[in-house]
């Protein structure tokens, strides 16, 4: 059967009323378990603690496929296809005594909920790229590793009980054990030959501490602290010189890959370095002398973190500006 997303949705929305429901109903067979309040099943070693910070869904419009080199598979780890196979031997609401290591390649956007005040996650999987055909829901599945927003064609594997859910099958309540990283293709690779261009750092969305070249149109400042949050807002967003809008900012710079994106799901934060630092005195807007770097094409080499919300440059040790190279 083709994966029907509309009714995915809706099956998802009532399903806490149809739960309830199907709860009443008994199942008296030594293999299986009633579906009433089925428990958080955790992977051998892993303690079911809640994952640090709060993550944020995250709707990936740009994706692709990735291997599933360096995936972590148990001896006796069944296909999601093979899982679907022994769900279907359950009767409706029923649950397996056993627990499954199920591996698959994650082919939907993930969900993310809340059981026992542990963050689970709920998405679709399929055997593998080819596979349009399987319907197969991992259902609530907890897990520490970081990135569960980022899953959408990654391979996982997850441990967990199957269950027919009136006839479609699902992994219920059980954790990721492994999982690989998505591949996102760029148009550059963070060198000085071939610099990240802001779409590159958009698309990875990635904090990191390895030092990367990135090259893009200074577009001006945002006044937000760094732990504020920037919005489309004008007094967040300033493309206009000092004398012009007034305003007063030389501990940053916004760039894009043009001189006229003004939205801020366009744009990066360069953190300048410190106060008399060659970098802040070449690249700073926040003095009417240093006007002219307005929309002047610059490349920073620092590392990959967040800035008031919006992805970032910091720790910059290295910049050119018309020709002209800075270090720290």
């Amino acid at each position: 059967m083709r994966i029907n997303e509309k009714y995915f949705k809706l099956m998802y929305m009532k399903r806490t009323s149809i739960f309830l429901m199907a709860a009443m109903i008994g199942f008296a067979a030594l293999s299986f378990t009633s579906c009433k309040e089925n428990p958080y099943y955790p992977a051998p070693g892993d303690n079911n603690a809640a994952l640090n910070g709060n993550p944020q869904f995250i709707t990936i419009t740009k994706w692709w496929y990735s291997g599933d080199e360096g995936l972590n598979v148990p001896a006796g780890a069944v296909s999601v296809k093979e899982a679907i196979e022994i769900g279907k031997t359950l009767p409706s609401g029923a649950v397996t005594e056993q627990l499954y290591y199920i591996k698959g390649l994650v082919k939907s956007d993930v969900t993310e909920g809340s059981y026992n005040n542990t963050p689970q996650y709920t998405f679709n999987m399929v055997s593998d790229s080819t596979d349009a055909t399987s319907n197969f829901i991992a259902y609530q599945v907890s897990s520490t590793l970081p990135d569960m927003s980022k899953l959408k064609g990654c391979w996982v594997v997850v441990y967990s009980k199957l269950q027919n859910y009136n006839g479609t099958i699902e992994a219920q309540r059980g954790s990721i054990t492994s999982r690989t990283q998505p591949i996102i293709k760029t148009q550059g690779n963070g060198t000085l030959d071939n610099p990240y261009t802001v779409a590159d750092l958009l698309a990875l969305d990635r904090v990191s501490t390895q030092k990367v070249y990135v090259r893009g149109y200074i577009r001006g400042v945002t006044t937000v602290a760094e732990t504020g949050t920037i919005t489309n807002e004008a007094e967040d967003l300033h493309f206009a010189p000092m004398d012009e809008q007034g305003f007063a900012n030389n501990i940053n710079i916004l760039l894009a890959d043009n001189t006229t994106d003004t939205q801020a799901s366009s744009l990066i934060v360069a953190k300048l370095p410190g106060r008399g630092t060659d970098i802040r005195k070449a690249l700073q807007l926040g003095v009417p002398e240093y006007a002219d770097r307005l929309g002047q094409e610059v490349i920073i080499c620092g590392q990959l973190d967040k800035y008031a919300g919006l992805n970032s440059v910091e720790e910059i040790i290295y910049a050119k500006i018309n020709g002209v190279e800075y270090t720290n």
